[in-house]
């Protein structure tokens, strides 16, 4: 999995993306509990045997023709991406400052948003204030500051497969939607995926990735 990671990002500062990877080595002990909530299992599995921490970004500017190329399956004039994985100690950090703001804000008034968020362990990170994390089910869910947050996948090792095959797009919500099936989860619109892939994959020079 590393590996691929690895090799996307060789293929993308290789076709002028601006990119960034730090990956951490797995690691051999992991908290059991984040706040009093125990660990997902698929997390504790990761972190022993994938990696400790994964902080990966890719951007690139779209000239108007690639934006029209890629059609419905990407609305915007930049390519922004890339794997994230906190480490336990960005976990528990992350999780305070996300229950801070919750407590001061609209989430503290909605019962089911309020149990949403003390109940989940946030495992990504994006710069509007949104947050993806496992719920108390070890689902994968996307925490949503201005609205209603959701089921993502049920699994994260599905989760994680599949965000893979959209090149780690995002992961900001505008960039999952054009991927919806009617039940929410990612790559329901198989053509949206797939001509998405076939555009992104013809931006990377030498070779695309498979």
């Amino acid at each position: 999995m590393i590996e691929t990671i690895e090799n996307l990002f060789s293929a993308l500062q290789s076709s002028g993306f601006v990119t960034n990877l730090e990956v951490e080595p797995p690691l051999r002990e992991v908290p059991s509990h984040i706040a009093e909530i125990p660990l997902p299992t698929q997390l504790i599995e990761f972190y022993h045997n994938v990696a400790g921490r994964i902080h990966g970004r890719y951007c690139r500017s779209l000239q108007p023709e690639d934006q029209d190329r890629f059609g419905a399956s990407f609305l915007g004039d930049q390519l922004i991406g890339g794997p994230q994985l906190f480490s336990p100690d960005e976990l528990i950090s992350t999780k305070i400052e996300m229950l801070r703001w919750a407590l001061e804000s609209w989430v503290v008034e909605d019962a089911d948003e309020r149990m949403c968020w003390t109940l989940s362990i946030p495992f990504a990170a994006m710069a509007n204030g949104d947050y993806l994390a496992f719920d108390e089910y070890e689902q994968v869910v996307y925490l949503d500051s201005d609205g209603e947050s959701f089921i993502l996948e049920a699994d994260f090792g599905e989760f994680w497969e599949k965000w893979e095959r959209l090149f780690f797009i995002g992961p900001e919500l505008w960039m999952f939607e054009p991927f919806w099936s009617e039940y929410g989860l990612i790559i329901g619109n198989l053509e949206n995926v797939a001509r998405f892939r076939e555009v992104f994959q013809s931006l990377l020079e030498p070779s695309p990735i498979s």
